[in-house]
């Protein structure tokens, strides 16, 4: 069972007047962090793009989303570059090499 409540600004001053001055200040830092994020930009030029995937601000796919691009293209860029990628996963190396050879069989992964 799952019990929603509706968050009315009554309700916040309420909670707010029962806190102590060390939380109400710990609520005003987070919530000024939360107001002071960077908003993700609509694009980004093919560096700018490049420069945030590199300081793991914007996944792989995100970061050629910015710059235009497919990912497949941002992975060929950044190999022209001498750039490795790292890809993290819980499947085995035997696990990884079957699903190389399924996917060349289906003819979705071309081989080198």
């Amino acid at each position: 069972m799952n019990i929603q409540e509706t968050i009315t600004p009554q309700f916040l001053l309420e909670l707010a007047q029962a806190c102590s001055t060390t939380e109400i200040n710990w609520l005003v830092n987070q919530l000024t962090k939360l107001r002071d994020q960077k908003t993700v930009p609509q694009s980004l030029t093919l560096e700018a793009a490049i420069a945030g995937f590199l300081a793991d601000q914007y996944s792989l796919g995100k970061a050629a989303e910015l710059a235009g691009v497919t990912r497949w293209e941002l992975q060929e860029e950044l190999a022209n570059r001498q750039m490795t990628i790292e890809i993290y996963t819980n499947k085995t190396v035997a696990q990884m090499e079957a699903l190389e050879d399924t996917l060349e069989r289906q003819g979705l992964l071309c081989a080198l």
